[in-house]
């Protein structure tokens, strides 16, 4: 059991650190982790709601529609509603948006790129698969313990 906590304790500060990178990165340009992310999803995927943002990056929606208004208000993004729901708005990079994610963007995507480079496919595919299959049982684990405790 002392290994596994040790563990534990290793993974959460590795995966603390890469956010820390992350963020590191965002308050070189004076910008916020999350209006950051929100630019890295919308660069990379395309135009997308908040909900998807908030779901691909781990962020409150709260903390997405913050940062969805900063970008706004700079005429980084244009929201246009949904089809099947008007309420929910489609977000999409406006052309000064695309050219300041693109600037801000591009040295990190490099960075990445050669990591993955060195890395590996095989070792980052394995990562992925490794952390998505610790969040799925730590997501039903939560939710059996909060079944329990109700």
């Amino acid at each position: 059991m002392h290994k596994e906590k040790e563990l534990l304790r290793n993974f959460y500060s590795s995966w603390a650190q890469s956010v820390s990178l992350y963020t590191r990165r965002a308050d070189h340009y004076n910008i916020s982790y999350p209006v950051l992310m929100t630019l890295y999803a919308l660069y990379s995927r395309g135009s997308l709601t908040q909900k998807k943002i908030s779901e691909f990056f781990g962020l409150p929606k709260q903390t997405v529609h913050s940062s969805v208004r900063y970008l706004e208000k700079r005429d980084y993004i244009s929201l246009t509603p949904g089809t099947r729901d008007r309420r929910e708005k489609i977000i999409f990079l406006t052309e000064e948006g695309r050219a300041y994610a693109g600037e801000l963007l591009t040295p990190l995507f490099e960075a990445e790129e050669n990591i993955c480079r060195t890395i590996g496919i095989e070792r980052l595919e394995e990562m992925i698969n490794t952390n998505d299959l610790y969040n799925l049982l730590f997501e039903k684990e939560m939710k059996r313990r909060i079944k329990h405790h109700d």
